[in-house]
């Protein structure tokens, strides 16, 4: 099943003018089930800062579910600007979007909505810009490979798509999301290699990780040289040959 998204599509009349302020139909900025779009997605960024990207969700989620913020391009950042006034009277983010009302368009929604999360970034660009643009704050990971952008499948909430003349915001975590790794790491190298109960091939396996996995660093074993590591299993131990793991520190 498809992750929940959030996006602007189109105004009142099925176009981008937007001649009447809100949302008159439901369905200009909305919620929907993540789709494969008409000539695919050309890239995914994926927030680095879990917290900034929670409220972009959030206010994204705020946004959709609000009557009073509709599409329009030539108004497109007119519901940030209302918002913005509001938060400079001394409303929160949240009551701010609540008491306010305007229009966006697909790229101007979702870069509204990470500025009120705290993301440095200009209220200006458009969707051919924003992968750039988002990428050179440090706070995205810019991802393009058809894992990514050919399912919702490593989504995260916050994450964006981008594709030729539309961009959208996840609500969700994929199926096959797993939360990054903050802190110092023990990176798998080759090939599988077990985490057992203690430091050595003689206690019992634990878990097998495999090349590419990140394993939270607890300490090291200073007779074997062997890591203490969290896994999904409890915590174990992994081998320190360099040519199976590696610590990231």
């Amino acid at each position: 099943m498809s992750i929940l998204i959030g996006h602007a599509v189109m105004d009142e009349n099925g176009g981008i003018d937007g001649a009447m302020m809100g949302d008159q139909t439901g369905k200009e900025i909305t919620t929907r089930k993540w789709y494969k779009r008409t000539g695919g997605w050309n890239a995914y960024l994926q927030p680095l800062d879990l917290s900034m990207a929670e409220n972009a969700a959030t206010y994204m989620r705020l946004i959709c579910d609000n009557a009073a913020y509709g599409y329009s391009q030539p108004n497109r950042w007119t519901g940030y600007k209302a918002i913005q006034a509001l938060v400079k009277k001394g409303a929160s983010i949240m009551d701010a979007i609540a008491q306010s009302n305007g229009d966006f368009d697909c790229s101007s929604l979702v870069i509204s909505c990470y500025i009120f999360a705290g993301l440095d970034h200009a209220a200006s660009g458009y969707t051919g810009s924003i992968a750039k643009s988002f990428k050179a704050t440090g706070k995205f990971k810019l991802l393009a490979e058809d894992k990514y952008i050919g399912s919702d499948t490593y989504a995260q909430r916050g994450g964006v798509y981008v594709g030729k003349g539309h961009t959208l915001m996840c609500l969700e975590n994929g199926s096959g999301h797993e939360e990054p790794v903050t802190g110092a790491y023990v990176l798998v190298k080759g090939g599988s290699v077990h985490v057992r109960e203690g430091a050595g091939t003689e206690y019992p396996k634990l878990y097998t990780a495999h090349a590419g996995d990140k394993l939270p660093y607890q300490e090291i074993d200073e007779d074997t040289g062997w890591y203490w590591v969290d896994t999904p299993h409890g915590i174990g131990c992994i081998s320190g040959k360099k040519n199976l793991t590696v610590l990231i520190t």
